[in-house]
């Protein structure tokens, strides 16, 4: 078998040519389409960040199911991979409200997106207790610090606008949006802590694929949340769907290496 053919090979190679033809496209994609018609100018990028989304839930799943659901293993990818469904959810449900030229926010989208979180936070707190080697003192004062930094900057550049403008009419609005911030601020933590921990085994290029996935999706949200000018192709939403594929890439990496391991075994 040729290194082109090799399954190892070829999935990575499909993601950087996904990922080189969304460049291009977001690139010149707001001039491109600007006469076309506005169903078209939602649901092109939209597909690109949906497909990539239903290969990351897709591949998280199967992977839980590699390790059985019952075990330890098997829950950490059952979370994640219940995460990325609901973000899935979420994503379908906005587009079909902008389809349908109706708020997108808030709505059920939001639901669907907020309480993807928890899952999230589940499969990585639940990784976190997998791996047993205990962080030395000067790590975990760099995970704090990092935390504190993270918390700081997401708090500085969303929340505090956030909470400066509260209009309790709005209540609603206000509280959801001030929720996405403190959700992923939460996120990049767990991601930290995980990063950490996963230093002191065998480098696991899966994990680091998925972690820097999971970062890339909060520094999106961030700028999405302070975006004061949208267009149909905006820098988040590729910045999205990277984070989405990279996600999708460590978990194929995971059902290789399993599928390795059982074949070895």
């Amino acid at each position: 078998m040729s290194r082109a053919s090799n399954p190892n090979t070829i999935v990575p190679i499909l993601v950087v040519a996904w990922l080189a033809i969304a460049l291009v496209l977001w690139s010149i994609g707001n001039n491109l389409l600007a006469t076309a018609n506005g169903v078209v100018q939602t649901l092109v990028p939209e597909a690109f960040s949906i497909t990539a989304l239903v290969l990351a839930s897709v591949v998280l799943l199967y992977a839980g199911k590699i390790f059985h659901f019952v075990t330890a293993a098997g829950k950490v990818w059952f979370f994640l991979g219940i995460g990325f469904v609901l973000w899935t959810a979420g994503e379908i449900t906005y587009t079909g409200l902008e389809l349908a030229n109706l708020s997108p926010s808030p709505s059920v989208a939001d639901l669907f997106y907020i309480v993807a979180y928890p899952m999230l936070y589940m499969g990585l707190i639940l990784q976190v207790r997998l791996l047993k080697m205990p962080l030395k003192g000067y790590e975990t004062a760099i995970g704090v610090i990092l935390a504190i930094f993270v918390a700081t900057v997401v708090s500085w550049i969303v929340l505090v606008p956030v909470i400066q403008g509260f209009d309790l009419s709005d209540s609603v609005a206000v509280i959801i949006k001030a929720a996405y911030p403190l959700l992923d601020i939460m996120l990049d933590i767990a991601v930290i802590f995980v990063f950490l921990k996963i230093r002191h085994g065998k480098i696991n290029v899966a994990w680091i694929l998925i972690l820097i996935g999971l970062f890339a999706t909060t520094v999106a949200d961030t700028i999405y949340q302070t975006a004061t000018v949208t267009y149909i192709f905006n820098v988040y939403d590729f910045i999205f769907q990277a984070g989405y594929l990279l996600t999708f890439l460590g978990g194929v990496r995971v059902v290789q290496a399993s599928r390795a391991s059982v074949k070895g075994g």
